[in-house]
C-alpha cells in the first residue's frame, strides 16, 4: 500500500524515471508477497517460519530485498528529480526578471571584459549581448569618462566591498552617447577567490538631461542663452578676485542698445525678441571664446574680458562689438540698423 501510494504521489509531482523505479519496485516486492500468498493458502507445509530453505522463501526473500532497494533508488531519484525542477524554475524566474527588468545587469572579469550581458542590453544601448562580452569596458565608456570608470573598478577589485553611485556616459549602437549609472559588487568563484564584478547599469540620461534643462534656467536667460543677471554678477565678483590673486588685468563692459523702444513700438515685441537674441549671437561671434557674456534685463549687455594685459585690449573689443552692431541685421522681413553705447572699467 505504501508503495503504490509513494508511486502514485511521485506520478503526480515527477513523473520520471523515480516514479518509474518505484513501480517497478513495487512489482518485485508484489512478486515477493505473491508468491508467499499462494503458497500459504495452498497449505504447503515447508513455509512454517520465514527461515525454512525453500525456493519460494528464497524467491520471495530476493524479490522482496530488490524491490526494497528498487523503492530506495527511485525515493533518490524522485527528490533529485524534484530538487531539479525546482531548481529550473528558479532559474526561469530569476531569467525571467533579468530579462524583463529595465536596467543592464552584466559581469566583468579581473580584466575588465565583459563576460555577461543581460538581454535589455539591446533596448538601452542597441547592442545584441553578443557584441559586448568579450570587449573592454572602455569600447563602451566615453574617453572623458575612463578615468572615473578605471578609478571604479580597481577601488571594487582592491577593497573587495561593493561600490555605488558611478556615473558615465555609454556609447549607444547608434554612435550617440547616453548617461548611465552603476552599482556593482564583487564576484567569487567556488574557491572564494576574486573573479571579477557583477554590475547594474542604468539609463538616466533623461534625467541628466533634465538636471543640465534646470541648471541653464537657473542660470541663463531664457530668451538669449547668455548668463542672466545672477550669474554674470557672480562671475564678475569672480573674474575679480582671480585678476586680484593672479596679478592680471579684467575688463568689465556695459553695452546698451540705442532707442530699443522704439523697435518694439514701431514693429512689434516679436522683432524686439528677435533683435535681442540677434545681438546675442553677435556678442558671441565678435568676442572672445574665454569672454563671460550676460544680459542684465531689457536691452542692457554686460561682458567680462578675463586676463587683458592692457586697457587697450578692451577699447578694440568694445569697437569690435559696436562696428558689428552697426551692420544691418534681417529680422522676419525687416532690415534694422542697431546702435549701442558701451562703457568698460578694468581691475587689477
Amino acid at each position: 500500500i505504501i508503495l503504490i501510494s509513494v508511486n502514485i504521489s511521485g506520478w503526480n509531482r515527477t513523473p520520471g524515471w523515480g516514479a518509474k523505479v518505484i513501480a517497478i519496485a513495487s512489482i518485485f516486492y508484489g512478486a515477493g508477497v505473491a508468491v508467499r500468498g499462494v503458497i500459504v493458502l495452498n497449505g504447503f507445509s515447508d513455509i512454517d517460519t520465514l527461515l525454512t530453505p525453500n525456493w519460494s522463501n528464497s524467491f520471495a526473500y530476493i524479490m522482496s530485498l530488490n524491490g526494497i532497494i528498487l523503492f530506495a533508488s527511485g525515493l533518490i531519484a524522485m527528490s533529485m528529480e524534484q530538487s531539479w525542477r525546482q531548481l529550473s524554475r528558479s532559474e526561469g524566474e530569476l531569467r525571467s526578471y533579468i530579462d524583463n527588468a529595465h536596467d543592464v545587469i552584466y559581469k566583468i572579469d579581473l580584466n575588465g571584459k565583459f563576460a555577461y550581458a543581460s538581454s535589455n542590453i539591446k533596448s538601452s544601448l542597441g547592442y545584441d549581448p553578443s557584441q559586448i562580452v568579450g570587449q573592454h569596458f572602455s569600447h563602451i565608456v566615453h574617453p572623458e569618462d575612463m578615468q572615473a570608470c578605471n578609478a571604479f573598478f580597481k577601488r571594487l577589485i582592491s577593497t573587495k566591498k561593493p561600490e555605488a553611485g558611478l556615473e558615465y556616459r555609454a556609447k549607444h549602437l547608434d554612435n550617440s552617447w547616453r548617461w548611465h549609472d552603476t552599482n556593482a559588487a564583487p564576484l567569487f568563484d567556488s574557491h572564494g577567490e576574486l573573479s571579477g564584478m557583477l554590475g547594474i547599469g542604468r539609463d538616466i540620461h533623461e534625467r541628466k538631461l533634465n538636471l543640465a534643462r534646470l541648471e541653464t534656467m537657473a542660470h541663463h536667460d531664457p530668451l538669449t542663452g547668455l548668463l542672466n543677471r545672477a550669474m554674470i554678477a557672480e562671475r564678475c565678483d569672480l573674474a575679480i578676485d582671480q585678476a586680484a590673486q593672479n596679478g592680471s588685468m579684467v575688463a568689465v563692459m556695459f553695452l546698451d542698445l540705442d532707442d530699443f523702444k522704439t523697435i518694439n513700438d514701431r514693429f512689434g515685441h516679436d522683432v524686439g525678441d528677435a533683435a535681442l537674441k540677434a545681438v546675442a549671437d553677435i556678442l558671441k561671434s565678435t568676442l572672445h571664446c574665454t569672454s563671460s557674456l550676460g544680459r542684465l534685463g531689457g536691452d542692457e549687455y554686460l561682458i567680462i574680458l578675463p586676463d587683458i594685459n592692457k586697457k587697450d585690449e578692451a577699447l578694440a573689443a568694445g569697437r569690435d562689438v559696436l562696428e558689428a552692431l552697426s551692420a544691418p541685421i534681417l529680422l522676419e522681413s525687416v532690415s534694422l540698423n542697431l546702435s549701442g553705447r558701451m562703457g568698460a572699467e578694468s581691475a587689477s
